[in-house]
């Protein structure tokens, strides 16, 4: 399980669910949702096992686009 922060901003978080992983380990990732080109990339690429997103602002589809 990945959380404190948003780990989704560290670059080298990709390799390390990797290594995680070849240790036979399932991976959570729990995020805010504000690095959506990681986060698509993580679940993509079945890197990550489960995700846990927290919302602290109202779901406007306005703002957040397609």
């Amino acid at each position: 399980m990945y959380y404190g922060g948003e780990p989704t901003l560290h670059r080298n978080l990709p390799s390390l669910i990797r290594e995680v992983k070849e240790h036979g380990f399932l991976v959570k990732l729990d995020t805010n949702g504000s690095n959506p080109e990681m986060l698509d990339e993580l679940v993509n690429s079945g890197a990550i096992d489960f995700v846990s997103m927290d919302v602290k602002a109202p779901l406007d589809p306005l703002s957040y686009g397609d």
